[in-house]
């Protein structure tokens, strides 16, 4: 799959949902992970909850900024499969 994605032989509706996919888990892993490194960085790791609400919060702003690209479900494993059928 990923020699045609090189060779330019992909359709256009896969190029989205591969972006959309690329930047809805960057969001989801840029908030999540940023909220822990955060919180042991400044030391105001109150417990799970703080970083459980933050991940949450990333996770729904990456779907609702990819959901016309790619149908957010931000598993990149899941858009190679379509890609495969």
């Amino acid at each position: 799959m990923l020699e045609y994605i090189f060779k330019g032989e992909i359709g256009i509706n896969y190029k989205r949902e591969f972006i959309g996919e690329l930047l809805g888990t960057f969001i989801m892993v840029l908030f999540g992970c940023g909220s822990v490194a955060v919180s042991v960085l400044f030391n105001t790791h109150q417990g799970l909850f703080q970083i459980a609400i933050v991940w949450g919060l990333g996770v729904s702003l990456a779907i609702y900024a990819t959901r016309h690209l790619s149908c957010a479900h931000l598993n990149p494993a899941v858009t190679l499969a379509m890609g495969n059928q």
